[in-house]
């Protein structure tokens, strides 16, 4: 076992989406978790799991690896008031970069840190178990790798949280370590600003095909289909595109797309939308 059984792993916010999901991993091995959540539906989320709920301020100064679980505007409020309260030498995880980057986050020098983030199963990785295919978020049976950044602190703590988290995120293929503006820029710059940005167009198109009466299983399937394809000749380069479906492109980027697109991916509209995206500086929060 990479993890000596005598760590104890903490999860703040282990009742909300994610916390289940890596509570549910981190259940199956022989270190004491402890199960940190202080909102009703999710302590009842926990109860109903059999994972039992702890009391954040009788075990604070146990924890060994602290994850903290919560939404990424939170990360700022609960850090500050859970940091200065963990035994010397612990590690605090976190699942986002932008809190780090924008640093949102309560800083003790005798303290590690690790930011890590899963990649999801990539749309052209080979599961190697049929209910991989259907585990489209990961942590169940979908194979994944991860991302990871040593912010700060023990080069060792910041293998041992590696550890860690590949069980969290389990199935994991492959933990690749990137600083943290490389996974910032990832996310959100890449995959939410634009990436999902984009994706989020599929939906509208499939409700254009609605009201041209197009049956929606066939809009999806030749929709999907053709995206998978795309990916391969652009991502993979597996194919060229035909000559009339770059002409199509080339009509379409020059009617959807901005010339000046790229001006999302600087480092000035990162700090702008990360600034959006955690209420930095909003009165109300």
């Amino acid at each position: 076992m990479l993890i000596p059984n005598e760590i104890k792993i903490g999860i703040l916010g282990a009742g909300g989406k994610m916390g289940m999901r890596i509570g549910a991993n981190l259940k199956k091995l022989p270190n004491e978790i402890f199960y940190i959540e202080n909102a009703e539906a999710g302590m009842k989320r926990l109860e109903e799991s059999g994972m039992k709920v702890s009391a954040l301020e009788k075990v604070t100064s146990q924890i060994d690896f602290i994850i903290l679980a919560v939404p990424d505007i939170l990360i700022n409020k609960i850090s500050t008031e859970v940091v200065p309260n963990l035994k010397p030498d612990a590690t605090v995880i976190l699942l986002d970069p932008a809190a780090a980057y924008m640093n949102q986050v309560c800083i003790r020098e005798d303290l590690h840190y690790t930011v890590v983030h899963p990649c999801h199963p990539a749309f052209f990785k080979n599961q190697p178990t049929p209910e991989g295919h259907n585990d489209h978020f990961g942590g169940i049976s979908g194979l994944q790798d991860i991302v990871s950044t040593h912010w700060k602190g023990s080069r060792d703590k910041y293998k041992m949280a590696c550890n860690i988290v590949k069980e969290m995120f389990a199935p994991v293929d492959q933990v690749f370590e990137i600083t943290l503006y490389q996974m910032a820029f990832l996310e959100p710059s890449i995959v939410e600003v634009c990436g999902l940005t984009l994706t989020s167009m599929f939906k509208e198109l499939v409700e254009e095909t609605d009201n041209r009466g197009i049956p929606r299983d066939v809009a999806m399937s030749f929709l999907l289909g053709h995206i998978r394809i795309g990916l391969a000749i652009f991502l993979l380069e597996s194919n060229p595109a035909s000559d009339a479906a770059m002409t199509a492109i080339d009509y379409g980027k020059a009617r959807i797309i901005k010339e000046d697109w790229k001006k999302v991916l600087t480092d000035d509209s990162l700090h702008e939308v990360l600034t959006k995206m955690l209420k930095i500086g909003n009165k109300d929060d």
